[in-house]
């Protein structure tokens, strides 16, 4: 972990304590939630994206309860489109975080870029939101337009997908292998690289089997659910279901 983040982020837990604030981190990793949720209590810190399953969240250090008030995150919620969609460029999440990367921003004010069809909802924090809506005018060869959404669209919340696999145990190496298309060596080696993240923590183990209701993600790969067990075939293979995001 990072000397520097770990004490910022103290610091942080420390002043809200002192002056009965709420103070909020910057967008985090999927590496620095893990971080960040193994350093401190469920009731000293609250992680939030601007919508459900984002990857990327912000921490609030302040408990409302203790507090007696509530404050929102500081996330503001960006639709970029192009002027003309029909002469627009195929524009892909590394066009849209490449143009705003170029408005001299770093990538920690940018949370979850959700495009679709040719124009992207993008989290960012709220205090840039004038200065992007200003500055960022072209992607590629595609004008665009850049308007502020008061809530985010059906069109963005993740959709899910059923899935049922035949696995000879719960273990999460064997469902990334099989969910994937990986070979089991390929899903090991996920784990060792610290791409794994169960609950939002880091998963470095591949052999501890996985309940219902657990979400995991696989950076490079994607995210699931496990929903439930069912089945046990002839062979003694275990029927599972999963939800994936798609």
């Amino acid at each position: 972990m990072d000397s520097f983040k770990r004490r910022r982020w103290e610091e942080l837990q420390e002043n809200s304590g002192k002056n009965g604030s709420f103070y909020f981190t910057e967008f985090l990793s999927p590496v620095e939630i893990s971080d960040i949720l193994s350093m401190f209590k469920s009731n000293e810190v609250t992680l939030f994206g601007g919508a459900p399953d984002t990857e990327r969240k912000m921490a609030r250090f302040g408990n409302p309860e203790e507090l007696g008030y509530e404050v929102d995150f500081p996330i503001a919620i960006l639709r970029i489109e192009p002027l003309q969609k029909k002469f627009a460029d195929d524009l892909t999440h590394r066009d849209f975080l490449g143009a705003i990367l170029n408005l001299g921003l770093e990538r920690s004010v940018i949370g979850d870029i959700v495009v679709r069809d040719k124009a992207a909802f993008v989290f960012v924090k709220e205090s840039l939101t004038s200065l992007i809506i200003e500055e960022l005018s072209r992607i590629k060869h595609t004008s665009v337009r850049v308007s502020v959404m008061e809530e985010v669209p059906e069109d963005v919340k993740p959709i899910r997908k059923e899935e049922r696999l035949i696995v000879s145990s719960c273990r999460p190496d064997l469902i990334i292998a099989k969910l994937y298309h990986l070979s089991r060596q390929e899903a090991k080696d996920a784990f060792g690289e610290q791409r794994v993240f169960l609950n939002s923590r880091l998963c470095t183990n591949p052999s501890n089997p996985i309940k219902e209701g657990d979400v995991m993600s696989v950076r490079g790969h994607g995210k699931f659910v496990f929903q439930s067990i069912g089945s046990t075939t002839k062979k003694g293979n275990i029927n599972i279901i999963l939800e994936k995001y798609v």
